[in-house]
């Protein structure tokens, strides 16, 4: 992994690495669900935000900043595309992205934002959300934005 990530991965940097470096879990359709690794073990395992199956075959992704932020400007977009008057905006990210993103996490709030639309949100651990086939799922690395209408 030194050719990606330029340093030897260790116990003591792990976190570091891994930040970069989620796992992808492929789902049937294609999608990748993301798991982000944080510690090494006393027993050389590897411990995530959210369970990965026991026999799992996982991808080891590489984080790009600039496709995390356009995505969310993406999700952005959409929720203001809705039928309903958009009055305020809800915005939950996923602390991992923020930790990765450091400096340019400022970019991505902006990406999002809007001049005219309020904004509130929060950096959370892990989205759960809906699969689109009614099963629930947990969900690192991701940016989530919900319209909302005033009544």
């Amino acid at each position: 992994m030194t050719e990606h990530t330029g340093t030897e991965v260790a116990s003591d940097n792990f976190f570091e690495t891994a930040k970069a470096h989620p796992f992808g879990i492929a789902r049937m359709d294609g999608e990748q669900i993301v798991r982000d690794p944080f510690e090494v073990t006393e027993t050389d395992g590897l411990n995530c935000f959210g369970d990965i199956p026991e026999g799992e075959f996982v991808h080891v992704l590489e984080g790009e900043p600039d496709s995390l932020i356009d995505a969310a400007r993406r999700a952005g977009q959409a929720a203001r595309e809705s039928d309903a008057t958009v009055d305020g905006l809800f915005f939950f990210d996923c602390i991992s992205r923020v930790l990765y993103l450091e400096d340019e996490f400022e970019r991505e709030l902006s990406a999002v934002a809007s001049d005219d639309t309020p904004m509130i949100g929060a950096l959370t651990i892990g989205e759960i959300a809906n699969d689109g086939y009614g099963h629930l799922d947990y969900y690192n690395k991701t940016a989530v934005v919900g319209a909302a209408e005033e009544k």
